[in-house]
């Protein structure tokens, strides 16, 4: 069983391109683990693909958690909060004797799934395909804060691609962790980028987590088949600072590789 520190965040992730993970009895075991939430969105998709796809997030998180824990991937019980973040159910510490509180997010885009493993309260993640051309400037205008945009606005080419995406996956991430969903304005708070590796963090609101108490981390990764690469964040509101990053390539259900994160992007 893997530890949970309380100075690291472990970063898992699972590159999809060119590998099944399930075969048919295990995406059945699977499917009937889903709780009732997730077997109403798992229905709803008409494509075959996106059907796998939901699923291999569903056993890859259950096979993440069980890294920590002697529980069974199947027998982890998931519940939603009022915007549909998952968490784990209630009586997890009870039944589990866990000491520490156990916080996990996952996302995937295109071939790569990850999970983010706290013992912090709130942790989100998100992971964007980073090669794609997009109208940057538009999304930009609709969803980043004006100083978000003026920096934006300051690069070009590959640096304002590169940019758009690590601004982004942070406030996606942010999001996440606080776990209000679409009901949060992605422009109530700015991330002023100090250099390519360091930023300032703002909330235009109070909130229940000051300012100063978030940390954000971001890094690159690249699947296999095909080379793609994608840019992954990480928020984490915690008193506990300067968290670094544990990386995890998850290979299968009875193995992984802990790898050295190259950490592109945190707070100051």
């Amino acid at each position: 069983m893997l530890e949970l520190s309380e100075t690291t965040i472990d970063l898992w992730y699972l590159d999809h391109s060119g590998q099944a993970f399930l075969d048919a009895e295990l995406g059945q075991a699977y499917l009937a683990a889903l709780n009732e939430q997730e077997s109403l969105r798992y229905e709803r998709l008409q494509i075959s693909a996106k059907r796998e796809q939901f699923l291999t997030g569903k056993f890859f998180l259950r096979q993440v958690l069980s890294r920590y824990f002697p529980i069974s991937p199947l027998d982890w019980v998931f519940s939603e909060n009022e915007h549909g973040k998952p968490e784990l159910t209630g009586d997890f510490h009870s039944e589990s004797g866990a000491s520490a509180p156990l916080a996990f997010n996952l996302s995937h885009s295109r071939n790569m799934f990850v999970v983010a493993v706290s013992a912090a309260d709130n942790v989100g993640v998100d992971v964007e395909y980073s090669a794609r051309s997009r109208l940057i400037m538009e999304l930009a205008n609709r969803h980043f804060s004006v100083d978000e945009i003026e920096q934006l606005q300051a690069l070009t080419g590959e640096q304002q691609l590169a940019r758009f995406y690590h601004v982004w996956t942070l406030k996606e991430a942010y999001v996440k962790a606080r776990g209000l969903g679409l009901t949060m304005p992605l422009q109530d708070f700015s991330l002023h980028f100090k250099s390519d590796s360091e930023l300032q963090f703002s909330q235009r609101q109070p909130a229940e987590i000051p300012a100063d108490e978030w940390q954000f981390l971001s890094l690159s990764l690249q699947s296999s088949q095909p080379v793609e690469p994608y840019t992954v964040s990480v928020a984490v509101g915690s008193t506990a600072q300067d968290r670094g990053i544990r990386l995890f390539r998850f290979i299968g259900p009875e193995s992984e590789q802990e790898l050295e994160p190259e950490v592109i992007t945190r707070t100051v």
